[in-house]
C-alpha cells in the first residue's frame, strides 16, 4: 500500500498531461488514520465518475457498538452516516471546477426510505464510505494540483469528521437508530394482527392533487 504523499507525487507528475494519465493513481493509499482506495478511474471528464472508498478504523471513529450491534441498527446507522456525507457535500462543495464532472462528489444516500445500501459499510474493525468523484480537468488535461486538494485534503477531512462520534449530534443519531428499530418491530407484528401497514400519529400523508 502506498502513502498519500506518494499519491501527491503521482498527481504532480501527471499534472497537465492527457486525462488518461489519471489511470496511474488507481490503487490503495494510507494516510494519517485513514485509507483511500481508488477502485476505478474514469476515462474522460464526461464519463461516469471515478469510484473511491475512504476507510477509518473504528478505534478512531469511537462509535458506540450498540448503534450497529444488530442488522436493523447497522442499516439505520449507516443510512444516517450516508445522509451526513450528502449534507456536507451540498453545504461545503469541493470548490474545484473544470470540464464535465470535474470536482463533483456523489454518494448514494437515497431518499426518505431507510434501506440497506452500499454507500457506508460498517464492520467490527472499520467504517467505510463509498463515493464517486469527477477527477478535475480542463478540456481533457489533468489538473493534478486540484486533484490533490480533493483526494488528500477535502475528502479525508470530511470523512474523518463524519466518522468521529465526538463530532456527531449524538442524541439525534441515537433517536434515529431507535426510531428505525421501532418501525421494524411494529412491521414484524402486523401479519399476526391481520394488518398490512401502520401510520404513525401526526403523520402528514401525501395527497393526490385536484
Amino acid at each position: 500500500m502506498k502513502s498519500i504523499s506518494q499519491l501527491r507525487q503521482i498527481l504532480l507528475r501527471i499534472d497537465r498531461k492527457g486525462y488518461k494519465a489519471y489511470k496511474d493513481i488507481q490503487g490503495e493509499y494510507e494516510g494519517d488514520g485513514w485509507f483511500l482506495f481508488i477502485d476505478h478511474v474514469q476515462g474522460d471528464p464526461f464519463a461516469s465518475p471515478s469510484k473511491i472508498r475512504i476507510r477509518v478504523p473504528l478505534k478512531l471513529a469511537k462509535f458506540p457498538p450498540e448503534l450497529f450491534q444488530t442488522r436493523v441498527r447497522a442499516i439505520a446507522f449507516a443510512d444516517y452516516l450516508a445522509r451526513c456525507f450528502r449534507t456536507r457535500f451540498l453545504k461545503e462543495p469541493s470548490g474545484v471546477s473544470g470540464t464535465g464532472k470535474s470536482g463533483m462528489v456523489f454518494i448514494d444516500a437515497g431518499g426518505q426510505e431507510v434501506l440497506e445500501r452500499t454507500a457506508v459499510l460498517i464492520t467490527p474493525e472499520w467504517v467505510e464510505v463509498r463515493l464517486q468523484i469527477g477527477l478535475p480537468a480542463i478540456g481533457r488535461t489533468v489538473l493534478g494540483k486540484k486533484a490533490i486538494e480533493i483526494l488528500s485534503h477535502y475528502l479525508p477531512r470530511i470523512s474523518k469528521e463524519v466518522f468521529n462520534w465526538a463530532h456527531l449530534p449524538q442524541e439525534e443519531v441515537t433517536r434515529f437508530v431507535e426510531c428505525i428499530e421501532n418501525q421494524e418491530y411494529i412491521r414484524s407484528q402486523l401479519p399476526g394482527l391481520g394488518l398490512i401497514a401502520f401510520i404513525a400519529n401526526h403523520a402528514i400523508l401525501p395527497r393526490k392533487s385536484g
